[in-house]
């Protein structure tokens, strides 16, 4: 009778383990290295993230025999996508795929993403999909990932942060249980506890309309579930000393949730110091990041960095940051990155969520700014392009990293871009910056709060200190 309860009790708590696999697959009870693990929890995601990576296999194959298939026309969504799947596995697992397009012979074993013209590509396409729903199925020994639009990585985001969730806890996972016909599921973001925070400098709506006039086929910030619009003024412009915001206010109010004075960084109309977004996550335990295709000096990236009533102390600035980074406050910094940032967004945003570490990243884009204060439209079209790709790569991201909020807005409107009906195109009236709003893109939880809404730009700052744990960030409203 004992022997018997003794068997009972193992094979309960390994259908513990096995219950929340079941839509996706099963997972061994050892750790990747064979070490033994203690008796599962309720449920595997209780277990914390390791370093040991488990064994990825997707229908008894290793995940690393497989390859990433993409259409010869991918679309922006669909080649992030991809690419996401291509970097998470290289930053949590070592893991390299390759990506080919559907030019290519079909193997036995492929992650198909996007609208291909493999057979289990053409199949999911035809099935009729809601705004938030996507496709992961099998087709034969391949598998299929769809949606449409931004969608398309909803499945790679179930692939590989749900059914393949154990192996980042060190267990062996076969992801077995896809469905062999295309069934429509609805995504669903978790509780943020994570930020990725975008930042246009001097970006306004007109520029997204003279952008798409000029021939921008569409602009990724439109798709976002969550749309609404910021109040830039900074205390200069409150007060009647300044016309419009600058940077350095802007950026601050973005990053520390304070109103200050043009000339400001860090610091709040008094000149004293307030804590910044970045010195927030970093204290709550989460990595940090900053990128921008500006210099490391600039006033946006600065605002994240340093505290200083000064922009034009550029090499006490410097040395500030340097001080910053060297006391490991600051886990990635990279700027004058311009046409590399795509390459370099990967890195840091894998470096500081790999593992299932916490993370917060501003990525900024900050040649707007200059081609509006040169009023050169080319320039314009070429910087809101950049921008339109980087939020194209995020949001993919973000949809593979669920507890992650996406935020996207501006410090301010450079160049008074407007359209001018008699000469049908958009032009400068100013090489200066303007007060008028700007937008505010979102997705994630919670980002609802944007939709539709008129905020203040150090509202924005606070929203996204909720995150980590921080409800009294920046100036309390009287």
């Amino acid at each position: 009778m004992k022997r018997l309860l003794k068997m009972f009790s193992l094979i309960l708590a390994l259908s513990v383990l096995a219950l929340a696999l079941v839509s996706c697959g099963s997972a061994d009870t050892t750790a990747s290295r064979g070490t033994e693990l203690p008796t599962p929890p309720q449920h595997y995601t209780e277990l914390p993230f390791t370093d040991e990576v488990g064994e990825i296999r997707i229908l008894g194959t290793p995940i690393s025999e497989y390859r990433v298939v993409i259409p010869s026309d991918a679309d922006l969504y669909t080649r992030c996508a991809a690419q996401n799947v291509v970097d998470y596995l290289k930053y949590n697992a070592d893991i390299t795929l390759r990506t080919v397009t559907d030019a290519t012979k079909a193997v036995e074993h492929e992650l198909i993403i996007g609208a291909t013209d493999r057979e289990g590509s053409r199949i999911a396409a035809a099935t009729e999909l809601g705004e938030d729903e996507f496709i992961l199925m099998r087709s034969g020994g391949s598998v299929v990932i769809y949606g449409e639009s931004y969608m398309v990585g909803g499945g790679a985001g179930k692939l590989l942060s749900v059914c393949a969730g154990p192996a980042w806890r060190g267990l062996d996972v076969d992801i077995t249980e896809l469905p062999s016909t295309p069934t429509p599921e609805r995504f669903e973001f978790t509780e943020a506890k994570n930020a990725v925070y975008l930042i246009a400098d001097g970006f306004g709506e007109n520029h997204v309309n003279a952008a798409l006039a000029a021939g921008l086929s569409h602009f990724s910030g439109l798709d976002l579930p969550f749309r609404g619009e910021s109040v830039t003024s900074s205390l200069s412009v409150i007060e009647q000393k300044a016309t419009a915001t600058d940077s350095a206010a802007g950026g601050t109010a973005l990053a520390t949730g304070y109103k200050t004075y043009n000339g400001y960084i860090g610091v709040n109309g008094e000149g004293i110091p307030i804590p910044s977004l970045r010195e927030l996550a970093h204290e709550s335990g989460a990595r940090t990041s900053l990128l921008t295709t500006d210099a490391v000096d600039a006033t946006t990236i600065s605002s994240f960095l340093v505290h200083i009533a000064d922009r034009d102390l550029k090499e006490q600035i410097r040395e500030l940051q340097s001080q910053v980074i060297e006391n490991g406050e600051v886990t990635l910094v990279t700027a004058s990155v311009g046409n590399r940032m795509l390459t370099e967004a990967p890195r840091h945003l894998y470096t500081v969520s790999a593992h299932g570490s916490r993370f917060f990243s501003m990525i900024e884009e900050g040649a707007i700014d200059s081609v509006s204060h040169d009023n050169d439209m080319a320039g314009l079209l070429s910087t809101v392009t950049r921008f339109h790709e980087l939020i194209g790569y995020c949001v993919e991201f973000v949809l593979l990293h669920p507890d992650t909020a996406l935020v996207i807005t501006a410090d301010h409107e450079t160049g008074g871009i407007r359209y001018v009906s008699a000469a049908d195109r958009y032009i400068f009236t100013s090489q200066s910056h303007s007060n008028v709003n700007v937008p505010v893109y979102a997705m994630g939880w919670g980002c609802e709060y944007f939709d539709g809404a008129t905020v203040d730009n150090t509202d924005v700052a606070k929203f996204i200190a909720k995150i980590y744990g921080e409800e009294n960030f920046g100036r309390i409203n009287e």
